[in-house]
Protein backbone atom coordinates (compact mmCIF):
# COMPACT_ATOMS: atom_id res chain seq x y z
CA UNK A 1 0.00 0.00 0.00
CA UNK A 2 3.07 2.26 0.47
CA UNK A 3 3.87 2.55 -2.86
CA UNK A 4 0.73 2.58 -4.25
CA UNK A 5 -0.23 5.53 -1.60
CA UNK A 6 3.58 7.17 -3.19
CA UNK A 7 1.90 6.98 -6.75
CA UNK A 8 -1.23 8.17 -6.32
CA UNK A 9 0.53 11.61 -4.40
CA UNK A 10 2.89 11.65 -7.36
CA UNK A 11 0.34 11.71 -9.61
CA UNK A 12 -1.62 14.13 -7.76
CA UNK A 13 0.64 16.55 -7.60
CA UNK A 14 2.06 15.95 -11.26
CA UNK A 15 -1.65 16.82 -12.52
CA UNK A 16 -2.41 19.88 -9.70
CA UNK A 17 -3.37 22.76 -11.82
CA UNK A 18 -2.68 26.23 -10.42
CA UNK A 19 -5.22 27.45 -7.78
CA UNK A 20 -6.78 30.70 -8.07
CA UNK A 21 -7.41 33.35 -5.06
CA UNK A 22 -11.15 31.52 -4.10
CA UNK A 23 -10.35 28.17 -4.80
CA UNK A 24 -8.39 25.94 -1.93
CA UNK A 25 -4.47 24.96 -3.30
CA UNK A 26 -5.16 21.15 -3.67
CA UNK A 27 -8.57 19.78 -5.35
CA UNK A 28 -10.29 17.77 -3.21
CA UNK A 29 -10.15 13.87 -3.56
CA UNK A 30 -12.72 11.67 -4.35
CA UNK A 31 -11.94 8.15 -3.37
CA UNK A 32 -14.30 5.72 -5.85
CA UNK A 33 -14.87 2.48 -4.30
CA UNK A 34 -14.48 -0.93 -6.42
CA UNK A 35 -16.49 -3.79 -6.61
CA UNK A 36 -18.12 -4.93 -3.45
CA UNK A 37 -17.10 -1.64 -1.55
CA UNK A 38 -20.21 -0.51 -0.87
CA UNK A 39 -20.55 2.39 2.17
CA UNK A 40 -19.77 1.63 4.83
CA UNK A 41 -17.31 -0.93 3.86
CA UNK A 42 -15.73 1.58 1.27
CA UNK A 43 -15.06 3.92 4.29
CA UNK A 44 -12.77 1.09 5.65
CA UNK A 45 -11.47 -0.35 3.14
CA UNK A 46 -9.88 3.19 1.70
CA UNK A 47 -9.44 4.87 5.22
CA UNK A 48 -5.47 4.42 4.86
CA UNK A 49 -5.47 6.06 1.07
CA UNK A 50 -7.78 8.99 2.71
CA UNK A 51 -6.03 9.54 5.46
CA UNK A 52 -2.46 9.26 3.74
CA UNK A 53 -4.04 12.01 1.32
CA UNK A 54 -5.14 14.42 4.26
CA UNK A 55 -1.64 14.00 6.34
CA UNK A 56 -0.40 15.48 2.94
CA UNK A 57 -2.76 18.27 2.77
CA UNK A 58 -5.26 16.84 0.36
CA UNK A 59 -9.41 17.04 1.44
CA UNK A 60 -10.00 13.32 1.03
CA UNK A 61 -13.42 12.07 0.59
CA UNK A 62 -14.84 8.36 0.09
CA UNK A 63 -17.33 7.27 -2.39
CA UNK A 64 -18.82 3.76 -2.04
CA UNK A 65 -20.97 2.41 -5.21
CA UNK A 66 -24.35 1.93 -5.06
CA UNK A 67 -25.41 -1.51 -3.87
CA UNK A 68 -22.13 -2.62 -3.50
CA UNK A 69 -21.16 -2.32 -6.82
CA UNK A 70 -23.41 -4.93 -7.81
CA UNK A 71 -26.25 -2.21 -9.01
CA UNK A 72 -25.97 -1.05 -13.14
CA UNK A 73 -22.34 1.02 -13.13
CA UNK A 74 -24.34 4.07 -14.60
CA UNK A 75 -26.19 4.30 -11.46
CA UNK A 76 -23.16 4.56 -9.36
CA UNK A 77 -21.64 7.02 -11.79
CA UNK A 78 -25.22 9.11 -11.26
CA UNK A 79 -24.69 8.86 -7.66
CA UNK A 80 -20.65 9.73 -8.44
CA UNK A 81 -22.16 12.87 -9.70
CA UNK A 82 -24.04 13.76 -6.80
CA UNK A 83 -20.90 13.36 -4.53
CA UNK A 84 -18.91 15.29 -6.66
CA UNK A 85 -20.93 18.10 -6.50
CA UNK A 86 -21.95 17.88 -2.80
CA UNK A 87 -17.75 17.36 -2.20
CA UNK A 88 -17.72 20.88 -4.92
CA UNK A 89 -20.39 22.66 -2.79
CA UNK A 90 -18.82 21.60 0.86
CA UNK A 91 -15.05 22.96 -0.10
CA UNK A 92 -15.83 26.09 -2.36
CA UNK A 93 -14.07 23.79 -5.13
CA UNK A 94 -14.49 24.08 -9.13
CA UNK A 95 -13.03 20.92 -9.65
CA UNK A 96 -11.90 17.59 -7.74
CA UNK A 97 -9.53 14.58 -8.44
CA UNK A 98 -10.65 11.28 -8.97
CA UNK A 99 -8.83 8.18 -7.92
CA UNK A 100 -11.05 5.11 -8.95
CA UNK A 101 -9.70 1.52 -7.67
CA UNK A 102 -11.09 -1.45 -9.72
CA UNK A 103 -14.17 -1.20 -10.36
CA UNK A 104 -14.29 2.42 -9.06
CA UNK A 105 -12.52 3.23 -12.24
CA UNK A 106 -15.28 2.85 -14.90
CA UNK A 107 -17.36 4.49 -12.42
CA UNK A 108 -15.13 7.77 -12.74
CA UNK A 109 -14.86 7.34 -16.63
CA UNK A 110 -18.47 7.35 -17.09
CA UNK A 111 -19.10 9.71 -15.21
CA UNK A 112 -16.56 12.01 -16.89
CA UNK A 113 -17.60 10.80 -20.24
CA UNK A 114 -21.36 10.69 -20.29
CA UNK A 115 -22.75 12.53 -16.74
CA UNK A 116 -20.59 16.14 -17.58
CA UNK A 117 -17.47 15.40 -15.08
CA UNK A 118 -15.12 16.17 -17.42
CA UNK A 119 -16.01 20.20 -16.52
CA UNK A 120 -15.66 19.24 -13.23
CA UNK A 121 -12.70 16.66 -12.70
CA UNK A 122 -9.12 17.73 -12.99
CA UNK A 123 -7.28 14.12 -12.97
CA UNK A 124 -8.57 10.50 -13.03
CA UNK A 125 -6.45 8.44 -11.63
CA UNK A 126 -6.88 4.51 -12.00
CA UNK A 127 -5.62 1.96 -9.59
CA UNK A 128 -6.08 -1.77 -10.98
CA UNK A 129 -9.13 -0.33 -13.46
CA UNK A 130 -10.58 -3.12 -15.61
CA UNK A 131 -11.07 -0.07 -18.82
CA UNK A 132 -11.26 -3.36 -21.22
CA UNK A 133 -12.93 -5.87 -18.63
CA UNK A 134 -11.75 -8.66 -17.11
CA UNK A 135 -11.78 -12.72 -17.37
CA UNK A 136 -12.42 -12.58 -13.83
CA UNK A 137 -16.05 -11.48 -14.70
CA UNK A 138 -16.13 -13.67 -17.99
CA UNK A 139 -15.32 -16.75 -15.77
CA UNK A 140 -17.83 -15.57 -13.43
CA UNK A 141 -20.65 -14.89 -15.98
CA UNK A 142 -19.38 -18.60 -17.33
CA UNK A 143 -19.90 -20.21 -14.17
CA UNK A 144 -22.49 -18.58 -12.88
CA UNK A 145 -25.56 -19.58 -15.83
CA UNK A 146 -23.76 -17.28 -18.30
CA UNK A 147 -25.46 -14.05 -17.13
CA UNK A 148 -23.51 -13.50 -13.40
CA UNK A 149 -26.55 -14.09 -12.03
CA UNK A 150 -28.15 -11.45 -12.89
CA UNK A 151 -25.26 -9.11 -10.96
CA UNK A 152 -25.27 -6.26 -13.32
CA UNK A 153 -21.82 -4.56 -12.09
CA UNK A 154 -20.12 -8.35 -13.07
CA UNK A 155 -21.98 -8.26 -16.16
CA UNK A 156 -20.64 -4.97 -17.52
CA UNK A 157 -17.07 -6.08 -16.17
CA UNK A 158 -17.13 -8.29 -18.62
CA UNK A 159 -14.56 -8.37 -21.95
CA UNK A 160 -16.51 -7.29 -24.74
CA UNK A 161 -19.90 -6.20 -22.75
CA UNK A 162 -21.85 -3.77 -23.62
CA UNK A 163 -21.29 -1.59 -21.28
CA UNK A 164 -17.74 -1.52 -21.82
CA UNK A 165 -18.04 -0.76 -25.43
CA UNK A 166 -19.87 2.04 -25.30
CA UNK A 167 -17.51 3.55 -22.41
CA UNK A 168 -14.36 2.78 -25.16
CA UNK A 169 -16.57 3.98 -27.99
CA UNK A 170 -14.08 6.72 -29.56
CA UNK A 171 -11.79 8.87 -27.32
CA UNK A 172 -10.91 6.85 -23.75
CA UNK A 173 -9.65 10.09 -22.46
CA UNK A 174 -12.29 12.82 -22.53
CA UNK A 175 -12.02 16.43 -22.10
CA UNK A 176 -8.91 18.23 -20.54
CA UNK A 177 -8.65 16.17 -17.56
CA UNK A 178 -5.19 14.41 -16.73
CA UNK A 179 -5.62 10.52 -17.08
CA UNK A 180 -3.41 8.19 -15.26
CA UNK A 181 -3.78 4.38 -15.27
CA UNK A 182 -2.07 2.29 -12.47
CA UNK A 183 -1.81 -1.88 -13.20
CA UNK A 184 -0.16 -4.37 -11.12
Amino acid sequence: ALVTVATVLAALTAAAAPAEAQEPARDPVVIVGGFLTGRPIADVFYADLANDLRADGYQAFVFGPVDFGLADIRESAAALNRFVDDVRASTGAARVDLVGHSQGGLTGRYYIKSLGGAAEVDSMISLSSLHYGTAVANLGSFLLLGNCLGIAGCEQMRIGSSFLNELNAGDDTIGDVVYTNIVT
